[in-house]
């Protein structure tokens, strides 16, 4: 193990037995995996620029595996000069990372998010949005289009001889009322006219899609003259 003196400061160790073994930083960082920019500040004792406590206690150990440092001797260093409790960053593992999720503090416990935690987050929203993403897509597919009709919204009597109809529909499909085309806008919404005849009036508002699913409403108008 090498021999540093262990009344410098925790940075000037990390320097001193770095070039002692003759390693760059950048060599450093591809032994520890641990990016150069945190080598760096390591070094030159920035630990508040560092990521949280449990973070650099995984630093400091895989930098003291490579350099042949005591862990525990560099850590506890770190621990005196940042002035923080021994308790903190106790639920590491080899590597840093930490076991539960969680550090103590005092006699309370802290959630900590690590990167193990992090990544599995990222994991399940990305199948979330893929499974998502087919769900619609089969919906799309084998279910009949969107169509709704908001006025009118039931059968009724009146004296009008003029309906007006309007709804959303889905987007592109192809919307007939009693057989006759009506545009659907670029928003999904549909509006129209329909002239009555005196007495029973059937109108049937239909929409179909590209792969022959279809959706019909149907309103039963009366005219009184």
């Amino acid at each position: 193990m090498v021999n540093i003196e262990s009344d410098k400061k925790l940075a000037e160790r990390l320097k001193q037995a770095r070039e002692s073994m003759g390693l760059a930083l950048e060599n450093l960082a591809i032994l520890t995996k641990i990016q150069k920019k945190y080598l760096t500040r390591l070094e030159s004792g920035q630990y508040d620029k560092l990521p949280s406590g449990v973070f650099v206690v995984g630093f400091l150990k895989r930098c003291a595996k490579v350099l042949n440092l005591d862990a525990n001797e560099i850590i506890d260093q770190y621990r005196k000069e940042r002035g923080l409790s021994d308790q903190k960053d106790r639920q590491t593992d080899g590597f840093g990372g930490v076991k539960s999720g969680k550090i103590l503090s005092g006699n309370k416990s802290v959630f900590v998010i690590t990167p193990k935690i992090f990544s599995a987050f990222v994991a399940l929203l990305v199948f979330l949005a893929i499974f998502l993403f087919f769900w619609h897509q089969m919906k799309f597919l084998i279910g009949p289009p969107k169509l709704i009709l908001e006025d009118p919204a039931n059968d009724f009597v009146t004296l009008n001889p003029s309906l007006t109809l309007k709804g959303l529909a889905e987007i592109g499909a192809n919307l007939t009322v009693n057989g006759r085309r009506l545009e659907v806008s670029k928003e999904g919404k549909f509006f129209d006219y329909v002239n009555l005849s005196a007495g029973l009036n059937l109108i049937e508002i239909k929409a179909a899609n590209k792969f022959g699913k279809s959706k019909l409403i149907s309103r039963k108008i009366i005219l009184n003259q």
